[in-house]
């Protein structure tokens, strides 16, 4: 019996030692193999200019977005250029957020759901300021310069929101969809555009940017025409808009006013 307890205690011995052994040896290989490594780089949130770098945050100001501490995703006009749907202005935008599913395909609605709340256009805030649009009318995507969606509550940042949302009660909203409208640049603006659609679906679009006064006024316009049959079958779409933004950067304060009239 006392043979077989001194053989356990030596083989455990000559264990431990071994492993001993071993741990040193891979201590030493990773200490004199591993060459430093620099890495070098930009922080675009993503190649092609699709996300805005910095934003305004509600109470904390404008930040990077990198440095935001929740949920947001602050959409360019890059984005809704390339993905804006001509008949359902920013599903496409919408889509392309992972805490948001579209709603209903009919042109006549702007239903989505944000984390399985149901939602609408009505919860839309444009340039900061709520309630402008409705379950049947969309923010013109083609008057905006980005879109900032903050996924999950966020009233200590942006304050209250109203719950009633007009398809499911009384549910409060899941989160917050600022749009901003475009401002005229530094650079004059003459821009006309075409779009081919649906069935038969003919859109034209002018933007037009000019600032005065040392640049310290700005005007933007942005004209709309769209005619014609929508992939929907026996479905039809004639829209006629036109919106400005004029915009003054003073010394000490801003001040931004956009209107428009649609048919």
């Amino acid at each position: 019996m006392m043979k077989k307890k001194g053989a356990l205690a030596m083989a455990v011995l000559c264990a431990c030692t071994s492993l001993g052994f071993e741990a040193d040896v891979n201590a030493e290989t990773m200490k004199h193999n591993m060459d430093e490594v620099v890495v070098e780089g930009q922080k675009d949130l993503l190649p092609g200019g699709m996300m805005v770098a910095s934003n305004r945050v509600g109470i904390l100001g404008d930040i990077p977005v990198i440095e935001v501490p929740f949920t947001q995703r602050n959409y360019s006009q890059n984005t809704i250029e390339n993905f804006a749907d001509p008949n359902q202005p920013l599903n496409g935008v919408l889509s392309s957020n992972p805490s948001i599913r579209v709603g209903s395909p009919s042109p006549m609605y702007t239903d989505f759901s944000m984390r399985g709340v149901n939602m609408n256009a009505a919860h839309y805030y444009l340039n900061g300021i709520p309630n402008l649009f409705n379950q049947t009318r969309s923010i013109p995507a083609y008057t905006l310069e980005s879109v900032d969606i903050i996924s999950g509550p966020n009233t200590v940042l942006n304050g209250a929101s109203f719950s009633n949302n007009g398809t499911n009660g009384t549910d409060a909203p899941a989160g917050l969809l600022n749009a901003t409208t475009k401002k005229a640049g530094a650079a004059d603006l003459i821009r006309y555009t075409q779009k081919f659609s649906g069935h038969d679906t003919l859109t034209e679009d002018i933007d037009l940017g000019h600032r005065f006064g040392d640049g310290e006024w700005g005007v933007r316009v942005n004209a709309h025409h769209e005619d014609g049959e929508l992939s929907i079958d026996d479905a039809n779409v004639k829209d006629k808009s036109i919106y400005v933004n004029i915009d003054r950067k003073g010394d000490h304060a801003t001040t931004n006013i956009f209107g428009g009239y649609f048919d």
